[in-house]
């Protein structure tokens, strides 16, 4: 069993369509030292990788190629303060 910190927020969609209103995806919280990710298409191909402090979200592309809608997974590695590292698997929805 995971110990999801209690202050970690994993959005499961976002609209990418440049309205200003959930346009990208990021797992927000406090209270740990990392957080890293990486997400991939249905066929566990890596489409985006985000190790902080050199990125903050997913904004639905990958390579400057905007995504089609879909559902795709991510695997979350978070660091709390003063504890081991964790593994979180889930899956996102992008809809354009």
């Amino acid at each position: 069993m995971l110990d999801i910190p209690l202050n970690l927020f994993i959005p499961n969609s976002f609209t990418p369509n440049g309205d200003g209103l959930n346009d990208s995806w990021i797992p927000l919280g406090y209270g740990f030292e990392t957080l890293d990710y990486t997400i991939f298409d249905r066929w566990g191909n890596e489409v985006y990788q985000c190790n902080r402090p050199n990125c903050f979200e997913w904004n639905g592309s990958s390579h400057g190629t905007l995504l089609p809608t879909a559902t795709y997974s991510y695997l979350l590695i978070v660091k709390p303060i003063n504890q081991r590292e964790q593994q979180v698997r889930g899956q996102v929805t992008l809809v354009r």
